[in-house]
């Protein structure tokens, strides 16, 4: 399901994700490269449940939807798009 509108205040998202760097330096980071999809998965601290946000272009964020902490991101057309318009 697609939403057009987050489905929390935006405030409490900024506050739930201010410690996002020290998270990231802190717990486990891992990268996964799915050829056939050319997707790369980023998992932060495990995989986790979460919702599945569309951020911009081709970058999904993965967010816990209740602490709406920031768990990982997706991106989309890694190599054939991503790749060659962010060197």
């Amino acid at each position: 399901m697609v939403y057009d509108a987050p489905l929390w205040d935006s405030e409490q998202f900024k506050e739930a994700n201010r410690d996002y760097i020290s998270r990231i330096e802190r717990d486990d980071m891992d990268a996964i490269y799915d050829a056939v999809l050319d997707t790369l998965f980023v998992e932060i601290d495990g995989p986790k449940e979460a919702l599945t946000e569309h951020f911009i272009d081709n970058i999904m964020v993965r967010i816990d939807p209740e602490t709406l902490q920031i768990v990982g991101f997706e991106i989309l057309d890694f190599l054939e798009d991503f790749v060659p318009a962010n060197r």
